[in-house]
Formats: structure tokens, C-alpha cells, sequence
């Protein structure tokens, strides 16, 4: 479960970054390709289907330190195929994607692609208290609680302390559809607004894009 704490501190790390305008955009990447690579092999590759279902396409609303941006995440293959595009002010900005093998980061501003390390379990969290260690829920650090409808969706919920950071997450066939975090330096709230199970995804999704470079 060490793994399952560094994905939350990460997570962290990365929203709170991310609301920072004076932190240069390479110090945002290196946290953005930690917390994607942890959350990537956090559950120890308990099975090889990471979702319930095949497909999917999510739509996200983030809003850290009171900015509201989009996201969309898209998934093939239970979950083992996997991306997340980032918007600001309505513009495509980055991408994170897992092909089944590697990790890629693409930068549309310059056209660039990055090998950020291998893949497991495609790029997002999964949300399955099954998952949470024996150790965390006999001491107090994840606790179960009722569950939340999200967009129809029955989803369990639970929460995990770490340190001075309260993460509460709900999902639906470990489709991650609601996170919140609070902390004494701020909150933030990922939240889905939109979602289509078993979505034709385009195999271009999981590709880095014609005419880009890759570093």
C-alpha cells in the first residue's frame, strides 16, 4: 500500500502545482509523470482486467483553487489502454496515454512526445475499496462510507488519510467518477460530468499523433 500513499501525495502535488502560475511548466511535468507512472502500478497488477467493462470515455470538471478545467479520459480494453486529455480554456494542452506497454506524454504546443516509463494498469486510478490494504482500514486511514450516485451510477466510496491530506474517491466498476481532497493548503474536486460505458474509441487515441516528435 506504500504505492497507494505516494498516489495520493502525488495527486496532491499535481493539483496544487498545476493552480501555481508561477511554477515553470517543466516542474509541473516531472509531477505530472510521477503521479501518472504511480498510479499507473498501484494495485499490483491484481488482475489483468482493470475495469469491469471494456470501454469508456469520461468526462472530468477539475476545479483547484477555485479554476474549473476539463478533462476527458478515455479507456479500451478493461482499462489496460488508456488516456487522459487536458484542457485550459477550452484548449487541448496535453495528453497522457498508456498503449498496453509504455507511458507517453504529448505536448501540443510544440509537438512533442515523451516515453515516461513502462505501463501496467493504463494511467488512472482505480477506484476499488477491495484494493485499500487490511492494514489501512484497521488503523483508521481508509474508511468505507455510503455509497454516492454519480450520473445514475451506484458508486462505492471511500476515503484514505494520509497525513494532513483527506482523499475521498467514488467509483462505479472501478471507474473513477468523483475525487475529492482537502488539506490545510487548499481543496481540490474532480468530478465526472459525463460518461459513456462501452464507447467506440478510436485505436488513434493510444497513438502518438502523425508529425509529432517523440523524445
Amino acid at each position: 500500500m506504500k504505492k497507494l500513499t505516494s498516489v495520493i501525495v502525488l495527486l496532491f502535488m499535481l493539483s496544487f502545482v498545476a493552480s501555481c502560475e508561477k511554477k515553470p511548466s517543466q516542474e509541473i511535468a516531472k509531477v505530472e509523470n510521477k503521479a501518472t507512472e504511480a498510479a499507473a502500478q498501484t494495485s499490483n497488477e491484481v488482475s489483468a482486467k482493470k475495469y469491469s467493462i471494456k470501454s469508456g470515455i469520461i468526462e472530468y470538471s477539475n476545479i483547484i483553487a477555485e479554476i474549473e478545467e476539463k478533462e476527458i479520459v478515455y479507456f479500451d480494453d478493461y482499462g489496460i489502454k488508456e488516456c487522459k486529455d487536458t484542457y485550459k480554456n477550452g484548449v487541448l494542452k496535453t495528453s497522457y496515454f498508456s498503449d498496453g506497454v509504455n507511458l507517453f506524454k504529448i505536448i501540443y504546443k510544440d509537438k512533442s512526445a515523451y516515453n515516461v516509463g513502462k505501463a501496467s494498469r493504463g494511467t488512472e486510478f482505480k477506484c476499488d475499496w477491495s484494493e485499500i490494504g487490511e492494514k489501512q482500514k484497521s488503523n483508521g486511514e481508509a474508511t468505507k462510507l455510503a455509497n454516492l450516485n454519480i450520473l445514475g451510477k451506484d458508486c462505492e466510496q471511500f476515503s484514505l488519510k494520509t497525513g494532513d491530506i483527506v482523499t475521498t474517491f467514488a467509483g462505479w466498476s472501478g471507474v473513477l467518477l468523483h475525487m475529492e481532497q482537502k488539506t490545510k493548503y487548499g481543496n481540490s474536486l474532480q468530478k465526472a460530468v459525463k460518461f459513456e460505458e462501452n464507447a467506440n474509441v478510436s485505436p488513434d487515441k493510444f497513438k502518438v499523433p502523425a508529425g509529432f516528435v517523440l523524445k
